[in-house]
């Protein structure tokens, strides 16, 4: 683990892994990370630098620079809490969602679910596209998206995910508009 730029990174084995598999973040505002799928052996700080101990091609490579998987595409996934609206025994079902990015470049995919992450579905912009990609102008973009299907469940989660080799992602906001039936669910 190190501490490096007023952040902690530590990686670790998840339960039943013979190797290290992920990283936990503590950043500086107290917020908690996790990053799956990582083979990082050891951090270290070289010459106040990060770097970190590759073990899927045993190397030392550079930490928190650009692209660290061999030149792939590194996958961004934002994944909200679930949300019960403060109506935790009825059913919801999703109107509408506004996600404020920054134009970058990037390309994004949104999904949601009703039953807490087990299966997410499509959200679809306007012209029915699952898949968005924006110019790099820089400036704000809000985009409206809607359910490719209506469907309700428990509770709420919204996902954006972004794979992107040279742009970056600058999320604004998210915001969700969803209704509440009258009646609790029954779980029979």
């Amino acid at each position: 683990s190190i501490f490096f730029d007023k952040e902690y990174y530590c990686s670790l084995a998840e339960y039943g892994q013979t190797a290290n598999n992920l990283i936990i973040n503590l950043d500086a505002d107290g917020l908690w990370r996790i990053w799956r799928g990582q083979s990082v052996g050891t951090l270290s700080l070289f010459f106040n630098e990060p770097y970190f101990g590759d073990a899927s091609v045993a190397q030392v490579r550079k930490f928190l620079t650009g692209t660290s998987d061999h030149g792939n595409a590194i996958e961004t996934i934002v994944e909200l809490k679930a949300f019960d609206l403060e109506q935790a025994t009825k059913a919801k079902i999703l109107r509408q969602v506004f996600v404020v990015v920054e134009q970058t470049g990037a390309s994004y995919t949104a999904t949601y679910s009703v039953d807490h992450g087990a299966t997410y579905l499509p959200l679809v912009d306007a012209a029915g596209a699952t898949t968005w990609t924006t110019d790099t102008s820089e400036a704000i973009l809000s985009k409206r998206l809607v359910p490719s299907s209506i469907t309700n469940g428990k509770d709420l989660v919204i996902k954006l995910v972004s794979s992107n080799l040279s742009a970056g992602i600058k999320i604004h906001e998210i915001q969700i508009d969803a209704f509440v039936r009258e009646g609790d669910i029954i779980n029979g």
